[in-house]
């Protein structure tokens, strides 16, 4: 019997680690942040009904979840989504990574075999693992960043789970899933304090910054500010109005 494994976590784990490390990101709505910043100033662990556990979620180096996605187009105040960028070592332990949103797990199924499991993808909870999923599949932390896989790329022919996962992140037709496909997750079990330590960005609506207390709160973090501009729509469609702003501090950040 043969000693060698071809699972996906041993895959990444004899990639290149490309640094530096991205830093992770966490997107809410504007009624979650005024609980923040009117509370304890901490993210909190909600439960997750897939996993039937309480978890805080990051998405590593980009925003890629849309708060109140199924919500119509709204000028209601509190849907339009505020999007922290933290420090990239500013967890003190992990308890998950996925290579993607696990979430949406059901929807992959046509890129994978009938037999697969989400377990199959869970990665090592460690510093190293998602700038090693980036090096694996990317190239780049700007190539991971713009949803850009690499295209000519081996494998061992029984590494089967890595396999299914680059055809995923190379598909280039209509899908029934989004960029979450190919951002890595970390999950935690615990709350996160937002400070000056673990805040280094906020991108929110511009009408966020008339309230004193928001002006006060960004300031005593030392976050830069990512202002967006808030119209009747979808609240999903903001995703796209900051992106490209968390893109330039990157840049001017040296990140990418």
């Amino acid at each position: 019997m043969g000693t060698a494994s071809y699972k996906f976590r041993d895959h990444v784990r004899k990639a290149a680690e490309i640094t530096p490390h991205l830093p992770l990101v966490h997107t809410t709505d504007i009624w979650a942040f005024r609980a923040v910043i009117s509370g304890p100033g901490t993210l909190q662990p909600q439960l997750c009904p897939i996993l039937n556990e309480a978890l805080l979620y990051f998405f590593y180096g980009r925003p890629a979840y849309r708060p109140n996605s199924a919500s119509p187009p709204t000028s209601a105040p509190g849907h339009a989504p505020v999007c922290f960028v933290l420090a990239p070592d500013c967890l003190p332990s992990i308890q998950r990574i996925y290579p993607f949103d696990s979430g949406a797990f059901k929807f992959y199924s046509a890129q994978l075999h009938d037999r697969m499991t989400l377990d199959d993808f869970a990665l090592d909870p460690q510093p190293d693992t998602a700038p090693r999923v980036v090096g694996a599949f990317f190239g780049s932390n700007e190539a991971y960043y713009d949803g850009r896989a690499i295209s000519a790329k081996t494998f061992d022919p029984l590494e089967l789970e890595a396999q299914c996962y680059h055809n995923l992140v190379l598909e280039k037709g209509t899908t029934t899933y989004d960029d979450r496909r190919g951002t890595i997750e970390i999950t935690v079990k615990s709350s996160l304090t937002l400070s000056s330590s673990t805040v280094r960005a906020v991108a929110l609506p511009k009408t966020l910054l008339d309230s004193p207390d928001v002006q006060a709160t960004l300031k005593g973090w030392g976050a830069e500010i990512l202002p967006y501009t808030t119209y009747h729509a979808k609240p999903s469609e903001f995703v796209s109005q900051f992106r490209d702003k968390i893109k330039e501090y990157l840049k001017e950040n040296s990140y990418l």
